[in-house]
């Protein structure tokens, strides 16, 4: 699969190329921020490719006073459990189908700090629900959301950046609100409806 940035790596032909994502079915309607839970949501493989150990480190030095951390996901990395006791209670189990959209409906920021991504379904599902971003600029995932979100990106393995991006996000209601809205109206790219169109722009209209 091509990202855009694939596209210009490999220096392809633009006009050769059409990059189509993958969809989501998006939810009409989100909470707003000032209902929601304060909770910051990991949903992924519970390993070090995936940041987790990244995450923990910034959770422990970061000022989250009445804030929640709950980590969903397949487990890889199970050493990570005795390097990390607390992961233990911050493991919620494996999340999949529905349940991941109600959980990230009722979540204020959804945090994924990847060493290495591909596309991240994970990512546009929290844009989707209207969640505030915590992400690390590896992958396809800086293109993926608004290019106004810059304070929603950190570099990958810095667990210090993402400490600082994890105190700033959750003592400041207006920020999470301003960036869930920018995620949502950025989200609409990977709405099935508009995807489904590009596949038939793509191959009965050229």
């Amino acid at each position: 699969m091509l990202s855009e940035s694939h596209v210009k790596a490999l220096r392809l032909q633009s006009k050769r190329v059409q990059v189509i994502p993958n969809d989501i079915a998006r939810p009409n309607e989100v909470l707003p921020m000032l209902v929601r839970g304060r909770r910051a949501i990991f949903l992924g493989e519970v390993s070090r490719r995936k940041g987790v150990d990244l995450l923990l480190q910034a959770w422990s030095a970061a000022e989250t006073a009445g804030w929640q951390l709950e980590i969903y996901g397949e487990i890889k990395d199970e050493d990570l459990f005795d390097q990390f006791p607390e992961l233990q209670g911050h493991y919620k189990g494996y999340a999949s189908g529905p349940l991941v959209n109600g959980l990230l409906s009722q979540a204020s920021i959804f945090v994924l700090p990847s060493r290495a991504e591909a596309f991240s379904m994970a990512v546009v599902e929290a844009m989707a629900n209207g969640c505030s971003l915590i992400v690390t600029d590896v992958g396809a995932i800086q293109e993926m959301i608004a290019a106004e979100a810059y304070g929603q990106i950190v570099p990958g393995n810095d667990w210090r950046s993402l400490s600082s991006l994890m105190t700033r996000q959750m003592a400041s209601t207006q920020d999470r609100e301003d960036f869930a809205l920018s995620n949502r109206e950025a989200s609409k790219r990977f709405d099935q409806e508009t995807v489904n169109l590009a596949w038939v722009e793509t191959y009965f209209n050229r």
